[in-house]
């Protein structure tokens, strides 16, 4: 800034000051007020999305936990003493001298290959709770 004249103490200050009283500057800032409305509408919709998609995943999760469930329950009360209970008659067929050993031997690797087949099933379960765990506590 420069003094005035013979003043040194007087200085001389210039601004600039913008009125938005044009009609074009009030469309703009309803045009801005729009926007941020469809904005936040948009944000509210993917909100919703991620609420459905979530609650979609935990109802499939229930639906394959109760699947699983009455597998592995299959398994053990079903599945695995049939396989015993072969084995243990082509043992007894062995010991009589009526069954060939290879029938016992094919026995008892279908009874440990069913009972491996149920732990992989018990491995699914558990693995189902925990997504399943973990999804409830996203939510």
């Amino acid at each position: 800034m420069q003094s005035l004249g013979e003043m040194p103490n007087s200085f001389a200050a210039m601004g600039m000051i913008t009125l938005p009283i044009a009609p074009w500057a009030s469309k703009e800032y309803k045009s801005n007020i729009t926007g941020l409305a469809n904005s936040e509408d948009a944000i509210t919709f993917q909100k919703q999305s991620l609420v459905n998609e979530s609650a979609g995943m935990i109802a499939s999760l229930q639906a394959q936990i109760k699947s699983s469930k009455i597998q592995l329950n299959n398994y053990n009360n079903n599945i695995l003493p049939a396989y015993f209970n072969s084995y243990k008659m082509s043992l007894i067929g062995y010991e009589q001298n009526t069954e060939d050993l290879y029938v016992v031997l094919d026995g008892l690797k279908m009874y440990w290959m069913a009972t491996i087949d149920s732990f992989d099933q018990l491995y699914k379960l558990l693995k189902l709770q925990t997504e399943y765990e973990k999804e409830l506590e996203i939510r």
